[in-house]
């Protein structure tokens, strides 16, 4: 017997079943390669990405509500079946304009359709349950206070939640896993070499899609949506470049002048890459080094597409950049590997494949490839420090632990390196640090910067 099932809700099985298994770590580059070997609709697209993104965002709600209506427990139940029940959950608690009976029908037809069968009245049975006393259960979550219910209500792993708690305390927290599970703007950054932000704007509106201007960032658009994005004729001619507002300002703070040589290690993809050729106007040297092959391509496909000449790739180990690259720089940004704790709302699925172990053996990451990109570091030079991480360990720890063991180096202030809005972020010991808990939520993803100075 034939089953015809959503596509939409096919593909979001299959990419999360994938990231279940361990098979991938982000899901944007699975769901995009999904999306391109099926030529997918349009509103199939739309609908397989919220899903997408939707079930990893409130993963640990959905698991709560479902564990209220299993006889089974999470962990006991096969990784297949709870992927179909979250999709259906997801969609009963965030999707209103999808019908419950259609979510209810949908979720056996996939059971039917990845074989399954056997689980069908067992999914049914919960999603139908689930229907009756979900305003019960509501009433009952929303008086919960221990820590067990407050990061499952706040869908982020109790491990995260505690230690956040203890550091921003209980209001503090709630705002940022508040934050975290908001879904972002659309930043893109536009390419000044080629066109102005204005100019891009018109063109944009000529396609009948509205968009505005970044507040945090000179070259920065908010718009609409980036499904289908990078396949806009402007996309192709290289007048943009997806990025957020955040990973903007990096550059900005290291503040590269034309005629500089300039190393950037970590650098795939390449967003802070071609920034620094963008802001320079292509005149200088930008050595780009990066351990992962495959993402050094996409640094040369940028460059290409955006007409910058000065990059250079060079694939090798952040920690060996000093036998890599026999010369010194005026410039060197590290940004540096790191949790990503920064950008989960961008990236839900990082919250629930880390663990604090990885905190742990990042920053001796971290402290290695800094201590070894000082040596490429001019004297006079300037060396920048940054992360999409919000956790101590990997970022003021790292910056006070470098400095008590290089004392060539000095913490050179960030201060008037970003446009104004953008300066609420300035710690009182000059580092940028978007934390959106303490300023406000109008945050751009959360990047720790230190900006640093070789002295004679």
């Amino acid at each position: 017997m034939s089953i015809r099932i959503s596509q939409a809700r096919k593909a979001a099985f299959k990419v999360l079943l994938k990231f279940e298994k361990g098979e991938i770590k982000f899901l944007k580059e699975s769901l995009n390669q999904y999306i391109e070997d099926h030529k997918m609709q349009k509103n199939d697209l739309a609908l397989a990405t919220d899903i997408v993104y939707g079930v990893m965002r409130w993963r640990g709600l959905l698991d709560f509500k479902i564990s209220k209506f299993s006889n089974k427990k999470i962990s006991s139940i096969d990784k297949e079946v709870l992927i179909i029940l979250r999709i259906s959950v997801y969609q009963l608690l965030f999707l209103n304009k999808i019908p419950p009976r259609a979510v209810v029908d949908e979720g056996a037809k996939l059971a039917y359709y990845f074989r399954k069968r056997s689980a069908a009245d067992f999914i049914n049975g919960i999603l139908r349950e689930f229907l009756r006393r979900r305003d019960e259960l509501d009433k009952a979550s929303s008086h919960e206070e221990d820590i067990d219910a407050l990061s499952n209500l706040y869908s982020h792993p109790k491990w995260m939640f505690e230690r956040w708690m203890s550091r921003f305390g209980l209001k503090g927290v709630k705002r940022l896993c508040k934050f975290n599970n908001e879904i972002p703007p659309n930043a893109i950054r536009v390419n000044t070499i080629k066109i102005t932000r204005s100019q891009l704007a018109e063109l944009f509106k000529e396609q009948k899609i509205e968009c505005e201007f970044s507040k945090y960032c000179e070259d920065g658009l908010i718009v609409p949506s980036l499904q289908g994005i990078t396949q806009n004729p402007l996309f192709k001619k290289g007048y943009f470049y997806i990025q957020d507002e955040g990973s903007m300002l990096v550059s900005r703070i290291l503040k590269p002048e034309p005629g500089e040589n300039i190393l950037d290690l970590c650098s795939a993809p390449g967003g802070k890459t071609t920034h620094i050729a963008q802001i320079i106007g292509n005149k200088g040297l930008i050595i780009a080094i990066d351990n992962n092959f495959r993402r050094l391509l996409m640094i040369k496909e940028n460059c290409s597409r955006m007409g910058f000449s000065a990059v250079k790739i060079t694939c090798g180990d952040g920690r060996e950049c000093g036998s890599l690259i026999k010369m010194n720089f005026d410039k060197v940004l590290v940004d540096a590997p790191c949790s990503g704790t920064g950008i989960l709302r961008r990236n839900p699925e990082i919250k629930w494949a880390r663990s604090y172990n990885d905190i742990v053996d990042l920053k001796k990451l971290q402290k290695e490839i800094l201590n070894n990109a000082c040596y490429c570091v001019k004297p006079d030079g300037v060396l920048v420090y940054s992360t999409c991480s919000i956790e101590l360990e990997e970022n003021q720890e790292v910056i006070e632990s470098f400095l008590s063991n290089h004392k060539n180096f000095i913490l050179k202030k960030i201060t008037d390196e970003i446009p104004q809005e953008a300066k609420k972020f300035i710690t009182k010991e000059g580092y940028f640090q978007s934390l959106p808990n303490i300023v406000d939520n109008s945050s751009p993803d959360a990047f720790f910067v230190a900006k640093m100075k070789k002295v004679s």
